[in-house]
């Protein structure tokens, strides 16, 4: 899967008062301007990669970090649900997942009130609270299926075509089920709530780390300092 680039310029150093540098790791594309919407009044510097899911988001992170120099890296990244985790399982850098709510599952399928009566809501793992609770105000049967992997995914699309789905709501996987199994489908989008819930842990998140490491500055330079008044002796006392 092709994905694109954005390069931004961050300031060098760990410096509090440095704006956080966040990556966005972007399955679908209108993740993207909402999230920089959301972030241009926040002291943040955003580098993007977008179109990617799963095992591709893993390997656009991995490229991003190679061609990036180390003091303009992501000190944290963000995306999607299943994406996240994928990102968190295989990176060695921390990962704040933007999660979505019923309130996001409302608004999209909302516009589809008493023209559609049965949704397939594909869902990474496991269930998302409140789910009966849009069905009942909409009108409508949802029904959740839970996915790990692509292959898990494939499979719960053809079982929810089995069971007679008019509509696949989901992230960016469920895009496949038009072309696959005939059945209409639109993506899940995190709302700016949820995006500003993300980013507020994302700078927390740096905010900790880059104190953290500044404390074990200071205490590598206090050891530095002092090594000259540091008497090392055996059990018996002997130099």
């Amino acid at each position: 899967m092709a994905y694109s680039k954005e390069k931004h310029i961050s300031l060098c150093g760990d410096d509090p008062r440095e704006p956080y540098r966040i990556g966005l790791v972007a399955p679908y594309g209108n993740l993207t301007p909402i999230f920089k919407r959301v972030s241009s009044t926040l002291p943040v510097r955003l580098n993007i990669r977008m179109g990617v899911a799963l095992e591709e988001a893993v390997s656009a992170a991995e490229e991003l970090f190679a061609t990036t120099p180390k003091e303009n890296q992501p000190e944290v990244l963000c995306s999607r649900g299943g994406t996240a985790d994928y990102l968190r399982l295989r990176l060695g850098v921390p990962v704040v997942s933007i999660d979505t709510t019923a309130l996001d599952l409302l608004r999209t399928l909302l516009p589809f009130a008493g023209k559609i009566r049965r949704v397939a809501f594909f869902h990474y793992q496991c269930p998302m609270p409140e789910v009966q609770t849009v069905a009942t105000a909409l009108g409508m049967e949802i029904r959740e299926y839970f996915f790990t992997t692509r292959t898990e995914h494939e499979a719960r699309m053809l079982e929810a075509t089995v069971a007679g789905a008019e509509l696949a709501v989901g992230g960016i996987l469920v895009s496949e089920m038009r072309s696959r199994h005939n059945v209409d489908s639109i993506v899940l989008e995190a709302g700016e709530d949820a995006i500003s819930r993300s980013l507020e842990a994302a700078m927390t998140l740096v905010q900790v780390r880059r104190e953290e490491l500044q404390r074990h500055a200071r205490s590598m330079t206090i050891l530095n300092t002092i090594t000259e008044g540091i008497m090392v002796t055996d059990g018996e006392n002997t130099f």
